[in-house]
């Protein structure tokens, strides 16, 4: 982390570039947002059971980095109750997610591609009675229901909420987490 606050890594004409958002709350990969009115940079990462998420309070020179390896990644978020405690913030720790049953007839109806932005698109399939979620560069990761129309994913701290109209219809689909929130338009 200090090497951010000195020129021995990238110029701090580069490391301003890099740290400026151009999409919403994106800047080069980090995430840039406030967090109880200080200014929060995050860049993380899961796969299959493995996470690191590092933040960065770039004007109070504080950092946090968080390596975990567990399956169910909110049975203790450390990254948010961290921030919470530097910062002299309220928290409380989290409880595990309860998976429960749902309805096959259920899974069917969530079935489809989903359109993130024009050009780019995540599917939920279903395999074995085993219902997933396509990324758009193909990789896929089991989701858990928490209701019959509320899943996560267990290896990042994200939540999906399949929206529906007045018929019960599948809408779209309500990705948020991290500090981001994205609803996604059911296409097919």
């Amino acid at each position: 982390d200090q090497a951010f606050y000195s020129e021995k890594l990238v110029k701090k004409t580069t490391l301003e570039k890099i740290l400026t958002p151009y999409k919403g709350k994106s800047g080069y990969g980090w995430g840039i947002t406030k967090y109880a009115d200080h200014k929060l940079v995050v860049k993380g990462g899961a796969l299959h059971g493995f996470s690191a998420i590092m933040s960065r309070f770039p004007d109070d020179e504080l950092c946090v980095v968080f390596l975990a390896n567990v399956d169910n990644y909110t049975l203790f978020h450390g990254p948010d109750v961290s921030r919470a405690i530097m910062l002299d913030q309220p928290y409380t720790l989290p409880e595990e997610r309860k998976i429960v049953k749902v309805d096959k007839k259920i899974y069917q109806k969530l079935v489809g591609v989903y359109e993130m932005d024009p050009g780019v698109n995540i599917k939920i399939t279903i395999e074995d009675n085993t219902i997933f979620l396509y990324y758009p560069h193909g990789e896929k990761t089991e989701i858990f229901p928490t209701s019959d129309y509320t899943y996560y994913i267990k290896v990042a701290n994200t939540e999906l909420q399949f929206l529906r109209d007045d018929k019960n219809n599948i809408t779209s689909l309500r990705i948020y987490g991290n500090f981001a929130e994205k609803i996604c338009k059911k296409i097919k």
